[in-house]
């Protein structure tokens, strides 16, 4: 992905400064969604939201509404056990079986993030299966400068991209003079329509943002997007609940209030979390040895006192 090495660097950077760690959170979670007192403020809580779109996501589908659901459950694995360290994507087909994790949190959460935008239609023609990444713009008027590119040159750079790769590979397995000729010809002519259509590229970062109409999720039966059940209001996970928590905004798709909620120093797992991977990068191991997992079929901590103690001073 062109893009990635924008949110790589937004990391070393914000980690680099002492980024507190519930800033650190809520950029990455909703920072486009965040008050900026400068264009450079803003671009950059754009790329830091390139947290949400990497990963192990399959764009080629043409089951949409699968495939939808699909990018929010790989979504809700990695802060579930990133940030929270419980495993969420169990409960997207029925009640968590070991934690106390119903199927209508994980669909409380999961509405959040189908009010999100993370993919931008077809890749490289109008009816191609393979899915293509949200872009938004950086600078000023950067995601009308990213929409007007969309609309008129996206298919035909994606295209002239793909045609230069297949060139060169052409070349490579040349068999002949005359083959090889033929290949880097092709090669010189994919080569300038691309370079064309790469200056003409605006600013941009892969990043996502809310939908025209966020709206609350259904529970999928047996976690099918084809079998609706009922109709769940965005939220948070119950067993985390404390007094005063964010409501979320209807207007939003909630990723905001998702991100204060976990970044909270009420919210009594994200710290603890965090604590225990610094822990283990320092040391070797964790207080918790199952980082990703502190539920019930995790490791339970060794030192829970240190690990308590440890989470409210971060």
């Amino acid at each position: 992905l062109r893009e990635a090495w924008k949110y790589r660097n937004w990391v070393i950077d914000a980690v680099n400064a002492d980024v507190p760690y519930d800033r650190f959170v809520t950029a990455q979670l909703a920072g486009d969604l965040l008050p900026a007192a400068s264009q450079a403020e803003r671009d950059a809580n754009v790329v830091a939201t390139g947290y949400l779109m990497f990963g192990s996501k399959v764009l080629g589908q043409f089951d949409k509404p699968t495939l939808l659901l699909d990018v929010v459950d790989e979504q809700l694995d990695t802060v579930g056990k990133g940030l929270l360290g419980l495993t969420l994507g169990c409960a997207r087909c029925h009640d968590h079986k070991f934690d106390p994790v119903p199927t209508r949190d994980y669909y409380a959460l999961a509405g959040i993030l189908s009010s999100t935008r993370t993919l931008a239609g077809p890749l490289d023609e109008p009816r191609a299966d393979e899915n293509d990444w949200s872009r938004r713009g950086l600078g000023p008027g950067g995601d009308e400068k990213v929409a007007a590119f969309a609309d008129a040159d996206r298919f035909a750079w994606v295209k002239a991209g793909r045609k230069l790769y297949a060139a060169r590979a052409a070349v490579a397995r040349a068999s002949s003079p005359f083959a090889r000729a033929k290949a880097v010809a092709e090669v010189a002519h994919w080569q300038k329509t691309h370079a064309a259509y790469e200056a003409k590229l605006p600013p941009m970062a892969l990043a996502p943002r809310d939908a025209d109409e966020p709206a609350d999720e259904r529970i999928r039966v047996r976690g099918v997007a084809s079998s609706p059940g009922e109709v769940v209001p965005r939220g948070f996970l119950r067993v985390a609940a404390f007094p005063g928590q964010p409501v979320v905004n209807p207007k939003q798709s909630g990723r905001l209030e998702l991100a204060k909620w976990l970044a909270d120093a009420r919210n009594p797992l994200t710290a603890r979390v965090q604590v225990n991977r610094v822990w283990a990068h320092l040391f070797g191991e964790g207080i918790v040895r199952s980082a990703d997992n502190f539920g019930t079929r995790g490791d339970p901590p060794t030192h829970p006192e240190l690990l308590d103690f440890l989470a409210r001073r971060y």
